[in-house]
């Protein structure tokens, strides 16, 4: 009997958790179907746009391929927030370092310039570069995004 009664509570632990992992999903898709059907007034989704970043170990290498980036219309704006702490791991052992991070917000059309850009100017081997989605943002900043990376 209690053996019956632990496996019961397992089966409804188990349940209870894939009610709460779907629930999730759904909260999920339904924040991404809401944000793709937003659109400013030139029918541009809001997901159409990205934000990018990199780190660099280098205030002067941040400013250079920010300033280059730029100045190519691949990003809109670029912002240098720093020095922030890196721990990571790399070639089987673990880094701290002083990193400084570059913000930059483009057009998902843009983004395989910009990544080849990236590698272009910056130092590291393998350099950090994730791209994410922006899923709501004020229609004349996305103007203004829009018509600076000349998308």
């Amino acid at each position: 009997m209690c053996l019956r009664l632990l496996l019961l509570k397992h089966i409804l632990v188990v349940l209870f958790i894939a009610a709460i992992v779907l629930n999730e999903i759904y909260k999920t898709t339904y924040i991404i179907t809401k944000a793709r059907r937003l659109e400013n007034t030139r029918g541009k989704t809001m997901t159409e746009f990205i934000q990018v970043s990199t780190t660099t170990d280098k205030r002067e290498d941040a400013e250079h391929i920010s300033k280059a980036i730029v100045e190519n219309r691949l990003a809109a704006c670029v912002q240098i927030s720093g020095p922030v702490t890196s721990i990571y791991r790399w070639n089987d052992n673990m880094e701290e370092s002083e990193e400084w991070l570059l913000t930059m917000k483009t057009s998902k059309n843009i983004y395989p310039r910009l990544e080849q850009a990236i590698k272009n100017f910056h130092p590291y081997e393998v350099p950090e570069i994730v791209a994410v989605p922006i899923i709501a943002g004020s229609k004349d900043y996305l103007d203004w995004l829009e018509k600076e990376t000349g998308d």
